[in-house]
């Protein structure tokens, strides 16, 4: 597992901090941590909102980044099951998904379903004032 993946925060909107008991943050972006294009990646990222869409899902976006901000990707948080978002990370060749639960923030590997600890999700969403992107 990626050493980067257990120190990402996550960047909202200012406003967006309504979430459910539980739920996935998912994205398409740099399969199976292989960088890719930009257009590449929203082009994936686009594909997986048509998904959420088709499914009916709630969702909001936001986005994964590293704490020094060098490191972004967009991700959507999606009010799904967990066995729903971790086909759907296989699907999209993506490593991990995070998982909250009670505000207890994990990350689930997806292929073999180990579960680390993370500790409290609030305490790592940052707000972006100045966008209409998060």
């Amino acid at each position: 597992m990626n050493e980067d993946y257990f120190k990402t925060i996550f960047i909202v909107k200012d406003g967006v901090i309504q979430f459910p008991d539980s739920f996935a943050i998912l994205t398409a972006f740099n399969p199976m941590d292989r960088e890719l294009s930009e257009k590449e990646n929203k082009l994936r990222n686009r594909e997986m909102r048509s998904l959420l869409a088709e499914e009916e899902l709630d969702y909001s976006e936001l986005v994964g980044s590293s704490p020094d901000g060098s490191h972004q990707e967009p991700s959507f948080a999606v009010s799904c099951k967990l066995e729903d978002a971790i086909e759907w990370a296989n699907r999209f060749e993506q490593r991990a998904i995070f998982w909250i639960e009670e505000n207890q923030l994990q990350i689930i590997a997806s292929e073999n379903g180990d579960r680390f600890q993370l500790g409290p999700f609030r305490e790592r969403i940052r707000r972006n004032p100045n966008s209409d992107e998060p």
